[in-house]
């Protein structure tokens, strides 16, 4: 009786993380890439493709406030997003968060932190 709950709920624990998984993976369709300069995965873009700014955003050259600025994004504007990535950690917009998302703006790209923008409504 003690094995059969002990399979039990490490099959239990196995089906919870499993769903978690596919929980957060993204939309039916996302492709999965690989980057191979910095060895990151690229992940699912947040927003599915537009986004707005919450405050004036920096976008910068890297995943990382010391990444070298390429430009800026107006509070209320919308930009498109291309994917995002895990990167250096901060502590924006009321987040403590590393989600950053690559986006273009005015044919300017760079690094936005993912804290400070939200979804087009």
């Amino acid at each position: 009786m003690i094995r059969v709950r002990k399979t039990l709920g490490a099959m239990t624990v196995a089906l919870v993380v499993a769903a978690g998984v596919s929980a957060t993976a993204g939309p039916a369709g996302a492709t999965s890439k690989t980057r191979t300069t910095s060895g990151s995965a690229l992940i699912y873009c947040l927003y599915g493709g537009l986004g707005i700014a919450k405050v004036t955003l920096t976008m910068r050259k890297s995943p990382s406030l010391g990444g070298a600025p390429t430009g800026t994004i107006p509070a209320g504007k919308i930009f498109n997003c291309k994917y995002g990535e895990i990167g250096a950690g901060y502590n924006l917009c009321g987040r403590v968060w590393n989600r950053w998302e690559y986006v273009v703006h005015n044919d300017k790209k760079g690094y936005v932190p993912g804290a400070c923008v939200r979804a087009l409504d």
